[in-house]
């Protein structure tokens, strides 16, 4: 038989059913713990983003030339705003 309901468990082995209360913002998928919202700048973004480029580069042919000059103009441009949000020396 099915459960209608869901519960949690805290951490005293208590079942407790859900409640309808709103989470704290900080908590809210987007930009919680768990949401895009939060950046890691952990070294595996920059292999995912590679990845997603290359199928992209290999997988359109024709758009291949425009795409490689979107990745060329894209990448200077975010170099001089990485660099203008440097703090000067």
């Amino acid at each position: 038989m099915k459960a209608y309901a869901t519960f949690r468990r805290h951490a005293l082995g208590q079942v407790v059913a859900r409640t309808n209360e709103d989470r704290h913002p900080l908590e809210v998928v987007p930009y919680g713990k768990f949401g895009a919202g939060v950046w890691t700048g952990h070294p595996i973004e920059l292999l995912v983003v590679l990845g997603i480029l290359l199928v992209g580069l290999i997988g359109i042919p024709a758009w291949r030339w425009f795409f490689a000059a979107t990745l060329l103009v894209g990448g200077l441009v975010g170099y001089f705003l990485w660099r203008r949000d440097q703090p000067k020396a």
